[in-house]
């Protein structure tokens, strides 16, 4: 067997700097901000990215140049391993206005969680379909959760129609958890917001209700998020009350995308002024119970928005790719973790798993179970 000659070292030796030299790109890239053009144009082109060095691979492979192969595939790794790198925790958040001291004192009468309960955020792609819609959220069998791309509040009340026709099920899940609640207590309750192009969030509570701030219902503030000129973006925060858990903050959101390669320079900054202002939300409410769920409409490459997240206390229920769940009529496998969930201290992540609901979306659904911190802690 011929020993390796120099010609072969110094191929391997190209290879690993090759390799080295994408890692780096990626970690500088992911460290960059999403405020400069270069680093959106870039996170936006990952998929074009992935196609072209995939091919490149495929190709190098069948014409047997395996070291070049090979040097392609880590190569692209190594950048999507790099760009990917999270941020330390950014403590620079920003207190909305809409989180009044009227607010803070209904937060600041929540106790710790006593039961388990389990949060899901779903894109419904503008679908019209009430009954569909109704179908697909029972079947994600969560407690609360988020819609977002609810075309209405006519279509909203359709939903939570048909939900309520499930009411007797609902009743039977509460006993099952050793509560003792009425009738009544069974019930759906749902609440809508106004979002971007006509399309608002809805939230909905299975089992339990919206709870009360002083003698009146609590129905939920609205926190304005960063939007592009003549768009709006969204947050809802509410207070479900679900038997044998108790009442905890929950922020419904959907975040603004960018309309077209013209937006693509803000998009970046837009994403991180929403990112300080949940980190607000959290940070004014006080309350280790918080629950901030929805269409992020920014992957995890985005490291700043989770970074000032994180600042505020919270860890994140990482499902994995969300988006695009389809290409038109035909379903897709997700490059883009855009739905997301971040959890207060009081919570411990049980399990997280994104789901393909039952109606056809361009968005996975993210389901997440979550237990109270210390019932995990005295478990082990």
């Amino acid at each position: 067997m011929p020993a390796p000659s120099l010609h072969s070292f110094g191929q391997i030796a190209l290879s690993l700097a090759c390799v080295g030299f994408f890692a780096t790109l990626g970690v500088l890239v992911g460290g960059i901000g999403e405020g400069l053009v270069f680093t959106t144009l870039t996170l936006a082109a990952e998929p074009a990215l992935w196609f072209v060095a995939l091919s490149l691979t495929l190709h190098l492979a069948l014409g047997g140049r395996a070291l070049a192969a090979l040097t392609t595939a880590f190569a692209l790794l190594a950048f999507a391993v790099g760009v990917r790198q999270p941020q330390p925790p950014d403590s620079n958040h920003k207190a909305p206005a809409a989180i009044t001291t009227v607010v803070k004192a209904c937060a600041a009468t929540l106790g710790a969680p006593q039961g388990e309960v389990t949060v899901a955020t779903w894109n419904v792609a503008g679908s019209t379909d009430a009954r569909g819609i109704a179908r697909a959220l029972i079947d994600l069998n969560a407690d609360v959760i988020a819609a977002q791309e609810v075309r209405g509040q006519e279509l909203w009340s359709e939903v939570i129609g048909y939900l309520l026709t499930y009411q007797e099920s609902l009743y039977n899940e509460v006993v099952a958890r050793g509560a003792s609640p009425s009738p009544d207590t069974a019930l759906v309750q749902g609440q809508y917001i106004e979002g971007m192009g006509g399309a608002g969030i809805g939230v909905i509570v299975r089992g339990g209700f919206f709870g009360r701030c002083g003698d009146e219902r609590f129905a939920g503030v609205t926190v304005p998020m960063p939007a592009a000129p003549e768009r709006i973006a969204n947050a809802v925060l509410t207070f479900p009350v679900l038997p044998g858990v108790g009442a905890f903050p929950f922020v419904a959101v959907h975040l603004d995308r960018p309309a077209g390669p013209s937006e693509l320079g803000g998009w970046g900054a837009r994403i991180g002024r929403a990112g300080r202002l949940l980190a607000g939300v959290s940070r004014s409410l006080d309350a280790d119970t918080i629950v901030i769920a929805g269409d992020t409409n920014t992957h995890r490459t985005f490291s700043r928005f989770g970074g000032l997240l994180a600042g505020a206390g919270l860890t994140e229920a990482v499902a994995g790719p969300s988006w695009p769940a389809r290409l038109g009529p035909i379903p897709a496998l997700p490059l883009y973790t855009l739905d997301r969930a971040f959890v207060g201290p009081s919570w411990t992540i049980a399990s997280v798993e994104a789901l393909r609901p039952s109606l056809p979306s361009d968005h996975l659904a993210v389901v997440a179970r979550l237990r109270p911190t210390g019932e995990a802690s005295s478990s082990r």
